[in-house]
């Protein structure tokens, strides 16, 4: 693990993008389409996630969703501004979200254990948006001068408490899906 997110995050997206477009069931070798649908989710979820890395360490970063740069791009094309911190943490919300809710709730097979599931999804994803509630990033006036290349505030500097309900409805999603799937809290007896 690398903790230099400028430079691998970015290699990961890509990576993940390239796996989804590219990759194709082979049921004589043991690799169903239900697998590659899976396998599909995870990866939409892990792109997600490294978008969401960036965010969170960087605020506004160059953020293209779903762009695979051809082999012979003008560096032009890879010349993208900051974007707003709130437009990536709602692409990144609806790309976990979508992925958790196809995902398995839990894996039955060990082989599989350790492998991305709904639960795991919804957790990463309320842990995101308790972080964009947070006064750090809501309505921060220490951020009003943060500014793209278009002008445009890359953190909102006005006080959203919806957000927090966005985070709470999460938070509560996460904790009932847990629940079905077998989870619960630890209890001394």
């Amino acid at each position: 693990w690398d903790a230099n997110y400028w430079q691998v995050m970015p290699r990961l997206i890509r990576h993940g993008y390239i796996f989804n477009n590219m990759v194709k069931a082979m049921p004589d070798y043991d690799l169903p389409q239900s697998e590659v649908d899976n396998m599909k989710n995870e990866v939409k979820f892990l792109c997600a996630y490294a978008w969401w890395q960036m965010a969170e360490n960087y605020g506004g970063i160059p953020f293209k969703p779903d762009y695979i740069a051809p082999t012979d791009f003008e560096l032009s094309d890879l010349m993208v501004g900051q974007s707003k911190f709130d437009d990536v943490v709602n692409y990144c919300d609806q790309q976990m979200l979508e992925a958790a809710m196809v995902l398995p709730p839990t894996y039955d097979d060990p082989s599989k254990y350790g492998r991305i599931n709904r639960i795991m999804a919804l957790t990463v994803r309320s842990r995101m948006l308790l972080f964009a509630a947070s006064p750090l990033v809501n309505g921060n006036s220490w951020y009003v001068d943060y500014k793209n290349d278009k002008d445009e505030q890359i953190f909102n500097p006005v006080y959203d408490p919806q957000k927090w309900v966005r985070a709470v409805d999460a938070l509560k999603l996460c904790i009932d899906e847990a629940e079905k799937a077998g989870y619960a809290l630890y209890t001394e007896l």
